[in-house]
This record gives structure tokens, C-alpha cells and sequence, in this order.
């Protein structure tokens, strides 16, 4: 008699319940009698044999030494040698305690000499094997590189070509390379890789470390989750980023660094430190014009704060003076801008130039509405109407969003063409930054509130260029997706 079919592993209730599986298909005898959903993993996952291990550690060595141009000894690389059987690679650091005195007496711990200890936490065995897919760590930077480096270059791709990470690389290295994977997968095929990332960040916080690569490789999945609309984990994981970089000593102080620029090159003389509050005027490489575009927001954020502690004469000049910087800063952004005929060149500027338009969005937005203007129908004139200074505050704010949203249709339009030209190329949608899609969709509640107002269809033209902007950039991020569901609601609003 011919034998039934059988699974390669036991089905994930028996697994669940620690009960013998008898591994039937299409559903073990066990969930069949007691009447459960049966399911089995799509592959199955065999133990890793000394031979697995042992070719993980050779790719690796291979990897290391096709990046690596400067010569280092055996230990270089002892972060990434095996020491067990458990599938884990680790380092041999004694394990101590974390000084409690860096949080409770920061003078104390610097006082007495107190040191952070060096991580221990063990590189799990799945961690090994998604990094060693493919082209491994070199495939990994090379995607990476080629598409958020261009836009967000946070991560020196020269030291990287060097090699110089790996002479003391451990389980943060791992975890940033992890985390540059992660950002540069699709998001429908990046389900599991996102939870072995949690997963990995989860066992380097019981293991206490510190370092600017694991800040790195937070800031890249805190991208990751913004980029593609996973709430609220991408509103801690933002503030978590904030809190780790006041622990290691990059606490807000209005400083940004200049020495990694988009391309990189490793010229010394080209690294230099500069404040963000330099002038706006003195040319700055895309990367430190998009800190001073988020410094902007951070400015935002706290005139909306104080312009309800304050007198109605402070705050209309708070407001007036705060979004003059804010419209020359943008009109220094638009001279770069139209002064670069690339893509890419145009690109690393968009998205410092789109994050002052969200700026100029929420600074604006509640003096643009209509209410208690004048006595006009639907707005009766009363004790509380609006001064001349609200007023005029009110037709300046106007002035401003609309000509912004003009401003975003037409950055709209180039992007989409940069889009066509990625799909006919097979180029990856990913070299547009993410940080484009809240001015669109700020674009779109405009348009349809001017045509609420007797817009003609030259707007709605409009409206449906930047719709169709963000559908095309939601083939890379879900976040546009995301925007364009909310569009439907202004869409439908009764009037």
C-alpha cells in the first residue's frame, strides 16, 4: 500500500503545545481529532550541521577581505568567529554590568573612570545566513549605496570599500548591515526579514550596547517603518532613536556633521564640521540641507507651542518671522534645485526642499481658514472677528500655501518622470526619498480645498497629476498608498 505523504517538520500547533506531530498531510491525525487548524511552515528548517558553520565563516572571510584594502591581523575579525555549536557567533568579552551611574550620576561616572562594557550579545544563526544570501554584505552595500545613500548618506561608503568597520566589527555592525537590507527590500517580500530585525534589536537591548552604528541601524528602521506606514512602531522607535542619542553623547545641540557627502570620496579636507545655524546662504552639501530642513520642523513644533503661552501681537510676529526664514530658505533650496539638470543631483535636494514645505504646511494651516473674516455670507461679522493684523496674516498665509502647492505639482510632475524612466531602465524607485510624500499629500488637501472654494479645472488637473505621482511612488514606499486612502476622504466630505 502506498505510503501517505508527509511534511519535512511538525506542524506549528503541535510545535505550539509541545505535542508528537505525526506530520500528516494535509493536517496531522492530532489537529484532526481535536478538530484545529492545521499549518505547516512553507520550508522546512533543518538544523545547521559544523559544515553549514563552516562555509557561513569562509563567505564571510571572503567577504571581508574583498572590501577590506588595508591589511589587519586575525583578530580583526574575531567578532565573527564561531565559539559554539548553537548556531550563534559571538565574541569572548567577559560579561559586566552596565553602570547604572551614566543615568543616575553622569558626573559620578565620569568621576570614578567608569567604562561602558563591550557587547557580548551572540549573532544568531538566521542573522549569519540573511546576510550571507546572495552577494552577501557586498550586495547588501552595493544596493544600499545606490539607491538611500543618495538622499540620506548617513553611512560612509568609503570606510566601508576600506574594510575599516570590520577590524572591530561585532553584533552592531551585523545589525546595521541587517538594518541597510531591510530599507532597500520590498515591502511585500520583507514580512520576515522585519521581524528577525526586531527580533536581533531586542537581544542587543538586554545586551545594553552602545555605539553609532547600532544608532545607525535604528535610524534605518525607524525609515523603514515610516516608509512604509507601520504605527505606531515607527513613532517609538523615532523617539527611541532620540533618547539613544542623547545616551551616546549626540544630544540635540544644533551641530550636524558635513563629512560624508553623496559621493563620498574620502578626501579628508572635505571634512568638516559645521553648525546648523550657520547662515542659510553659505552652500552645504544635500545631506547637512536636509538636517537644517528637520531643524526647521523642530522650529515649527515649538512656535505652535509658544504662540498659545504668549500675547496675540507676539505671536502674529513669532509667526511672520518664522515663516520669512522659512520661504528663504526655501527659495535658496529652489536655486539649487533648478540648477541641477540630473536626477540625482535633483533628488538629494527634493527631499530637504519637501520637508520645508511641510513646515510651511503645518506653520500655516491654521491661519489659513476663512472663519470670522468678514461679514460675508456664512461668516458673520462679530465681536470676535478677526483684527487687521489676523487678517493680513491670514491673506499672507494663504499667499504662501498656495504657492508652495504650485511649487509641489511641479516638483510632482519631474518626479513622475524620473519614475517612467526607472520602470523603462529597471531603476530602483527607491532613490526617491520617502520624506517627499507628506508635502503631497499636504498638495492634495490644498487643491481640494481651493476647488471647495470655486477652483477651475486647471486645479483639478493638478490634483490629479500629484495623485498620480504618489500612486507611482507607492510601488516603492506603502507609505504614498497610505496618503492617497486619506485623499479619499477630503474626496467625499460633504461641502
Amino acid at each position: 500500500m502506498q505510503s501517505l505523504p508527509k511534511a519535512h517538520q511538525a506542524c506549528s500547533p503541535c510545535k505550539k503545545h509541545k505535542r508528537k506531530c505525526d506530520k500528516g498531510l494535509p493536517a496531522c491525525g492530532l489537529c484532526t481529532r481535536t478538530e484545529r487548524a492545521c499549518e505547516y511552515n512553507e520550508s522546512p528548517q533543518p538544523t545547521p550541521s559544523a559544515g553549514d558553520f563552516a562555509v557561513l565563516q569562509d563567505r564571510i572571510t571572503e567577504l571581508e577581505d574583498r572590501l577590506s584594502r588595508t591589511p589587519r591581523d586575525s583578530a580583526s575579525v574575531a567578532s565573527f568567529a564561531p565559539t559554539s555549536s548553537s548556531g550563534t557567533f559571538t565574541d569572548n568579552t567577559q560579561t559586566t554590568r552596565f553602570p547604572s551611574a551614566l543615568f543616575l550620576d553622569a558626573d559620578c561616572f565620569e568621576w570614578a573612570g567608569m567604562k561602558i562594557p563591550s557587547p557580548t550579545a551572540m549573532i544568531p544563526m538566521d542573522v549569519l545566513t540573511i546576510l550571507n544570501q546572495g552577494n552577501g554584505i557586498a550586495g547588501i552595500a552595493q544596493s544600499y549605496f545606490n539607491t538611500i545613500q543618495s538622499w540620506m548618506p548617513f553611512v560612509s561608503k568609503k570606510r566601508i570599500e576600506l574594510g575599516t568597520p570590520f577590524r572591530d566589527g561585532g553584533p552592531d555592525l551585523a545589525m546595521l548591515f541587517l538594518a541597510m537590507k531591510l530599507v532597500t527590500t520590498p515591502h511585500e517580500q520583507s514580512g520576515s526579514l522585519y521581524r528577525t530585525v526586531r527580533a536581533f534589536f531586542r537581544t542587543l537591548e538586554d545586551d545594553s550596547i552602545l555605539s553609532l552604528r547600532y544608532l545607525q541601524a535604528m535610524i534605518l528602521v525607524a525609515l523603514y517603518e515610516y516608509s512604509h506606514s507601520i504605527y505606531p512602531a515607527a513613532w517609538l522607535t523615532v523617539g527611541a532613536c532620540s533618547r539613544y542619542a542623547d545616551i551616546i553623547g549626540l544630544s540635540p545641540s544644533g551641530r550636524c556633521s558635513n563629512a560624508i557627502d553623496t559621493n563620498d570620496s574620502g578626501d579628508v579636507s572635505g571634512a568638516l564640521q559645521c553648525a546648523v545655524s550657520l547662515p542659510l546662504s553659505v552652500p552645504q552639501s544635500p545631506f547637512t540641507r536636509l538636517c537644517q530642513s528637520a531643524m526647521f520642523i523642530c522650529r515649527v513644533m515649538e512656535c505652535r507651542h509658544t504662540s498659545q503661552q504668549v500675547s496675540t501681537e507676539q505671536s502674529i510676529s513669532m509667526t511672520n518671522t518664522l515663516t520669512e526664514d522659512l520661504c528663504a530658505f526655501d527659495a535658496i533650496l529652489g536655486e539649487t534645485a533648478s540648477s541641477s539638470p540630473g536626477a540625482d543631483e535633483y533628488l538629494s535636494i527634493l527631499a530637504p526642499r519637501c520637508l520645508v514645505w511641510s513646515a510651511l504646511f503645518l506653520h500655516l494651516d491654521n491661519y489659513c481658514c476663512p472663519e470670522k473674516l468678514g461679514n460675508e455670507p456664512g461668516y458673520p461679522l462679530t465681536g470676535n472677528a478677526k483684527p487687521p493684523e489676523e487678517q493680513l496674516l491670514q491673506v499672507n498665509a494663504t499667499l504662501v500655501v498656495r504657492s508652495i502647492s504650485d511649487q509641489a505639482h511641479y516638483a510632482a510632475l519631474r518626479i513622475a518622470g524620473i519614475l517612467d524612466d526607472c520602470l523603462q531602465t529597471q531603476g530602483n524607485l527607491r532613490r526617491i526619498s520617502p520624506f517627499v510624500l507628506d508635502a503631497l499629500y499636504c498638495t492634495m488637501a490644498t487643491f481640494h480645498w481651493v476647488l471647495r472654494e470655486g477652483g477651475d479645472d486647471t486645479i483639478r488637473i493638478s490634483l490629479e497629476d500629484v495623485k498620480k505621482c504618489l500612486r507611482g511612488l507607492g510601488q516603492g514606499w506603502s507609505l504614498a498608498l497610505e496618503y492617497l486612502a486619506l485623499e479619499d476622504v477630503y474626496a467625499t466630505a460633504p461641502l
